[in-house]
């Protein structure tokens, strides 16, 4: 998949909301309001790989706190739970986690 808010006509993925900043030069992707996390699901097909690359560009909003205390609860601490202020890259069902960018 590849999504580059600078281009263009180019729009999130369903599951994540474009925000802005005030001078409308920047545009990106993120979580909706309502929501602790939101997910996208990049299918491959029927295509199998070996590699997983990526380039995430990142913006703060509010006081992000990495793994802080809001997101760490050891009985949700797990790879399907909000565990981070970032970007978690995951692959399969179940889950199994590729790696994590925590903002802080």
């Amino acid at each position: 998949a590849h999504i580059n808010m600078s281009e263009e006509g180019v729009q999130c993925p369903p599951g994540l909301q474009e925000s802005s900043d005030p001078s409308g030069n920047i545009r990106a992707c993120g979580r909706t309001v309502d929501n602790n996390c939101s997910s996208v699901h990049f299918p491959t097909g029927s295509s199998s790989y070996t590699l997983i690359c990526g380039i995430v560009r990142g913006y703060a909003k509010g006081a992000p706190n990495a793994f802080g205390p809001s997101y760490y609860n050891p009985d949700l601490a797990n790879i399907d739970s909000p565990y981070v202020d970032g970007i978690s890259i995951t692959r399969g069902s179940p889950r199994h986690h590729i790696w994590t960018y925590a903002a802080r």
